[in-house]
């Protein structure tokens, strides 16, 4: 609706897709990986793996999020474009949950649930997510500084002052 908004009546638009925001604070609802990853292996629980753990996922730092909001804002050549927010850096969920496991030097261990027993009969799940960010290079110089382990430093750090740990 908002390209066609854009096409037909010149309504400035920009539309953002995010792929995969994560910082401290983030809650592992609606199945958000690493809050719950690092919150079980610091309470030296199994972290839960749905699937297979192969399907790979990229995640930005929330602060590289929101510094683009910022300079996607004052951008006047965005207007009219889909532009993919995130950080290519790809990673499978079961070298996240390992990778969780080690800088929380944690004893847990991996367990596996279907799709079907996390979410219900008929959920599909992509096997990989990977946001192109060219785009937002090219339009406004968007370039992330954070890398996934800075991003579980922080969450890690974040979880154990709120589990007092």
């Amino acid at each position: 609706m908002a390209h066609a908004y854009w096409n037909e009546k010149k309504l400035p638009v920009t539309v953002v897709r995010f792929f995969n925001t994560v910082g401290p604070r983030q809650v592992g609802h609606y199945g958000m990986v690493i809050p719950r990853f690092v919150k079980a292996a610091i309470l030296g629980e199994d972290l839960t793996i749905y699937g297979d753990g192969h399907q790979s996922r990229c995640f930005g730092h929330v602060y590289d999020i929101v510094r683009a909001l910022d300079d996607l804002k004052e951008a006047s050549n965005t207007l009219g474009e889909t532009i993919n927010l995130g950080q290519p850096e790809e990673i499978s969920i079961n070298e996240l949950a390992v990778k969780v496991i080690d800088m929380c030097e944690s004893k847990s261990k991996l367990k596996y649930i279907s799709f079907n027993e996390a979410y219900g009969s008929g959920f599909e799940d992509m096997n990989k997510r990977v946001p192109d960010i060219s785009k937002a290079k090219r339009l406004f110089g968007f370039a992330p500084q954070y890398k996934l382990n800075d991003i579980l430093r922080d969450t890690i750090e974040y979880h154990r002052r709120l589990l007092k740990m």
